[in-house]
């Protein structure tokens, strides 16, 4: 679809991209690229998706093109998408709609180290029905969700390094997943059964 509609006006800014090649690669690889932006942009902004094919305003021009080729996309491709589908799995189980008895007493999540908002909103969509356990793993018992990495601190000024520097560098998924169970309202019951390590040797001062 690309090479088909690469003399489009709204996707001009593609077109030095794929004149450029001559056996097809880089127009493979481009449509690989995107394919998988897509993908993350129905988990993770299933808003714009929609504000998309609504045809609302696009926001950036990086994201005007983007929307117009989404919108080609689902003209050969009308069928639901992951979005729609969740959003119709919510909307069923918020209106009563949903078959509530084929659901099992009870869900365990376990091993998850991110989760996009959409599919937090489906786990405490279901735990109005059902017990939803979410088990987290969270390496500081102290609220760690506005801690900056050295590149932050930098930014705002400040060139000391962070109070744990592996904690911020490598945590910020781990914290915007944690972060959500106190951004949002979420029923939620913590356990902070934290054992308190004395550290002496090198592994547990690690721990």
């Amino acid at each position: 679809m690309l090479d088909e509609q690469r003399n489009d006006r709204e996707l001009s800014i593609l077109r030095p991209y794929l004149q450029q090649d001559a056996n097809g690669l880089a127009g493979f690889q481009l449509a690989q690229k995107l394919a998988a932006l897509f993908n993350q942009y129905l988990v993770y902004r299933p808003a714009m998706i929609k504000r998309w094919e609504q045809g609302g305003e696009t926001q950036h021009t990086g994201e005007a093109w983007q929307a117009y080729l989404w919108q080609l996309l689902r003209e050969r491709q009308p069928k639901a998408h992951r979005a729609e589908l969740i959003r119709r799995l919510i909307d069923a189980l918020q209106s009563g709609q949903a078959r509530i008895d084929r659901l099992p007493p009870r869900v365990f999540i376990f091993a998850v180290s991110a989760m996009s908002p959409l599919y937090m909103d489906v786990l405490a969509e279901l735990a109005n029905h059902i017990d939803v356990h979410i088990f987290v793993l969270n390496p500081c018992q102290h609220y760690w969700g506005d801690l900056e990495d050295r590149k932050q601190r930098i930014k705002a000024g400040d060139s000391s390094p962070p109070v744990n520097e592996l904690l911020a560098s490598l945590g910020t998924q781990g914290r915007e997943y944690i972060d959500q169970f106190y951004e949002r309202d979420y029923p939620c019951q913590d356990n902070f059964d934290f054992a308190d390590l004395p550290g002496d040797s090198l592994l547990q001062r690690i721990q």
